[in-house]
Formats: C-alpha cells, structure tokens, sequence
C-alpha cells in the first residue's frame, strides 16, 4: 500500500523522512520496526506488517481512523503522533497497545520546506523492561514550596496503593499534571491513563463515553457499538475531572461500577469486567454540594480516599520563577528561537488569579512579543498592556496579612510539614490554609 494513498494531491508533498529513505510502503516493509504513518490531522494512512506483527491489531481496524478516536476507544492509552501534532517536534513514550502490548513508540514530524507538516511517522518497538524513559509528568511538576513538597509526599504515598485519590484546588493549579504523577508512580504505570472532564459532555453524552453502548442502542450510535472509557481504563487509571460536575443519575452509575468492578454498556444486558483505579477532581466544595443534595454522600465518600489540596499559585510563590523558566525553555525547545530571560522575580509581584496555566499563557505572550533578551521592564510593559500589573500599595491590613503569611510560610519551611507549622503555632491546619488563602 504505498503511503500517498488517501491523500488529495501526494505530487504537492514531495517527502524526505528523517532517516533519509524514500517514504514509501516497500522501504517500510524492509525494517523489523512497526511503522505508523498519519497524515497532519492525524488520520492513519499506513502500517507495515511489523506493526502488525509488534500490536495485533490488523490493518484494516486502523487505516483510515484518526489517531484521537483509537485513543477513546482504548486501542491505545495514548500516542506519540498526538504530542507530535502538538510540539511539532520528535516524541518518544512509552505505550500499551489494548491494554496489552506494551512498546516504545518514536513519532517524527514530516516537514516541507516552508515547516508545514505534512505527515507524522512513529516507529514502534517491543519493551524489553522498563529502562525506556517516557514523558514524566515529574518533569514539568515544580516544587520548591514546603507547601507542595507536602502534598507530593502524600501524593507518592498514595500512588503505591489501589486507594481512590480526590484532588481539589482552584482552575489552573495542576490537577490533571498532578493525577498523571501519581499514575506514572503506580503500580499501574503502564496500564492506559484516562481523562474524562464531566463538564465538558452532555448528560446523555458523558454516560455514553463512560458505560459505552451496545450495537444500535440509540440513533447515530457505530453500527458495531462502543467501548466505554471505564473500559478502556481497565488495568490503567481513570482520572474524572470536575466530578462536582457530574450529573445524579451518572453518579448513582459510577458508583454501582466502582463498587462492582462492573459495567453495562447502554442497550445491553450482558455485565462487563473492569479493573480500574479512579482520581477525581473538582475546584467545587463537595461536602457543600452534599448537604445541597445536589451530589450523592455515598459516590462522596467512595472517591474521598486521600485528599490532595493544591494550592494557589499565590500561595506558593517560592514556585514562580522555577515555572517560569520551565515554560521558557519549553517554548525554545518548541519553536527553536533562543531568547535570554532576565531576572524574573517581577512575577512574584502579580497575583495570578488563573493559577500556573495563567502564568505558562503570560510567559506564552512575552516569548512571542519581547525581543532577545528579556528585561524586568519588558515582563512589567507587556503584563500591563493585557491588563496584569503588580498588586497596588496595601493598607495596614492588608499589609498584615501578608507578613502574617510570610510568617506562616518561613515555619512550614522551618519545621518541614503543614501540620508541625500548625502546631507550632498554635493554630489548626484548616485555620493554617485559611490564612494563606486570605
């Protein structure tokens, strides 16, 4: 099957794959590595027997489909031609193919000559062991304050243990990175990892992502039915975003599969086994929500496991800097034009009310409209022209608050824990968290 097929006009991309060769079938069916070829939105143009060979997946089951819908539907846990299609850059990770095989999977960007891409080609190899380095989401998790080095601690310990983590924290603080850390920690690690945000889907729609459907069960369903997410999560992680989200009638099914371990698909009758370790998230109060009856007590206390608190941004400002020079040097790696960042600690003058992702978009900003070398000025004249600028002069206070902060920040750091703080101080750890929320 030559590697132009499907595509509109192949005579107005003339290919050079990085290795040199000619990107054609034969040439892919000389080597012992599984080959996987999408075009630039991800659609699966080609596979070579080795892949084959290497995954168990038969060739018709893949040519043709995109790349994100094989992800939802568990072929894969997740894919090195998706980070590609994002970084536009070489990706290697580690990947289990239906829950089975488990490779090492090497995505290369097709360029033009004008940098479009064109065509993503991943080489596929068998684990031997677990010496192959994956995308660790430890890379990017930054923790120099005493507050999130305590919540990583209790985060490592849950992570060797089958028992439900709840992560709350306001947008933007790191829920998602923080459930992917605890994953990779795991004894799942390299089972599926899978992300559901339940505020992003209709009622009916969020229902049939996680239970699946049986063939026909309602109009516009596949012809051949549906795998669900909980399904595709077996032996892996389901990570629930904004639970607090979660419709009632979706609740009282999630919780009848989480104590079971079983499903059924919408329109069957038949149960399906599951083997799966959930993490929810929420930035909503949800024992508030309980007394509200707006979330069921019995789904609360089966997810309520061990607790993580993110905090603020504002909260722990020893972490600003180190993230800001993170996504610097990201965004170099990105799109390979060095610039020189200055002294930074301007940063820690804003308030960030959208948490870490508002300071990776600021730092976005500043990369494409500062020149070659970044001065505090330049982070000062940019911040302001989008409406960021440094906290104004106190009142008495406020000013009190923040030394009353400081205080409490300096004795975590001091006496190495949250609850020694407390002690120390003679306050209780609610009483503690107020105060730096404040």
């Amino acid at each position: 099957m030559p590697l132009s097929e499907g595509v509109s006009d192949p005579k107005r991309y003339p290919l050079q794959v990085p290795w040199g060769g000619r990107c054609d079938g034969f040439i892919f069916q000389q080597t012992s590595l599984g080959v996987y070829v999408t075009d630039h939105q991800g659609k699966t143009l080609y596979v070579n027997d080795s892949y084959v060979r290497i995954s168990g997946v038969p060739r018709e089951e893949l040519v043709g489909r995109r790349v994100d819908e094989l992800v939802r539907e568990g072929y894969f846990d997740h894919s090195a031609t998706l980070l590609v299609l994002e970084s536009m850059r070489s990706e290697k990770i580690r990947q289990r193919i239906r829950n089975k095989v488990s490779v090492t999977a090497t995505g290369n960007p097709v360029l033009d000559g004008d940098g479009f891409l064109h065509y993503v080609i991943t080489l596929v190899q068998p684990r031997k062991g677990d010496s192959v380095e994956g995308r660790d989401a430890q890379k990017t998790f930054i923790c120099e304050s005493p507050l999130m080095k305590e919540v990583l601690a209790d985060a490592e310990k849950a992570a060797a243990f089958d028992i439900p983590v709840l992560i709350l924290g306001a947008t933007g603080t790191g829920k998602e990175v923080l459930s992917q850390w605890i994953h990779e920690r795991s004894r799942r690690a390299d089972g599926p990892f899978i992300r559901v945000n339940c505020a992003a889907l209709s009622d009916d729609l969020l229902d049939a992502e996680l239970f699946g459907y049986g063939p026909g069960a309602f109009t516009g369903a596949q012809r051949q039915g549906k795998k669900g997410l909980l399904e595709a999560a077996s032996k892996g992680t389901l990570f629930l975003d904004e639970i607090g989200d979660m419709p009632l009638q979706t609740q009282a099914k999630l919780l009848r599969a989480l104590e079971n371990q079983r499903i059924r698909r919408i329109g069957e009758t038949k149960e399906r086994e599951i083997d799966i370790r959930i993490i929810c998230a929420t930035n909503k109060d949800l024992p508030a929500l309980v007394e509200q009856g707006q979330f069921r007590a019995d789904l609360f206390h089966r997810i309520d496991g061990i607790r993580l608190h993110l905090p603020d941004l504002s909260q722990r400002r020893e972490d600003i800097q180190p993230l800001a020079r993170l996504f610097w040097r990201q965004l170099i790696e990105k799109y390979g034009i060095s610039k020189e960042l200055g002294d930074v600690s301007i940063l820690e003058q804003f308030a960030w009310p959208g948490n870490v992702r508002e300071l990776k978009n600021f730092m976005q900003k500043l990369y494409v409209l500062a020149g070659e070398r970044v001065s505090p000025d330049d982070i000062k004249r940019i911040a302001e022209k989008f409406g960021n600028r440094p906290k104004p002069v106190q009142d008495l206070k406020s000013r009190m608050k923040e030394i009353e902060k400081r205080i409490i920040r300096e004795t975590i750091q001091q006496e190495g824990s949250v609850s020694n703080a407390a002690r120390v101080l003679n306050i209780d750890r609610s009483t503690l968290f107020r105060k730096l929320k404040g």
